[in-house]
């Protein structure tokens, strides 16, 4: 098993084919999320996909544990989430709205795959 950071991760580049984040990058601020992406990119082999999820926004920021980028009142935009995965080859964002009790809990997702 290897622990690293996501700002420094422990592999070469080149080396996975996939690489998969279900709403954990997004628990930075923007400019980490950045570096993150960035090694990814540099991990995955050619061709290879990532597959993310970040959340959007929400009307009720308190209901979730993990504070989402700089505040957990930032709403990620399209057009900021097609700039952090640009340096992908191809890039595919898709929105996702869901609500909870009733329409009380409003949620945005996107879901990113990218493809280096």
């Amino acid at each position: 098993m290897t622990c690293g950071s996501f700002l420094d991760l422990p592999y070469p580049d080149n080396t996975f084919d996939a690489v998969i984040d279900r709403n954990s990058i997004q628990c930075n601020t923007i400019e980490v999320v950045e570096t993150v992406i960035g090694e990814v990119r540099r991990t995955l082999k050619e061709g290879g996909m990532l597959y993310s999820i970040l959340l959007g926004q929400t009307n009720k920021p308190e209901a979730f544990h993990a504070h989402y980028l700089d505040s957990p009142a930032t709403r990620l935009e399209r057009e900021q989430v097609q700039w952090l995965f640009s340096g992908f080859s191809s890039l595919m964002v898709d929105q996702e709205k869901r609500t909870y009790n009733g329409c009380e809990l409003t949620l945005e997702q996107w879901h990113i795959v990218a493809k280096k």
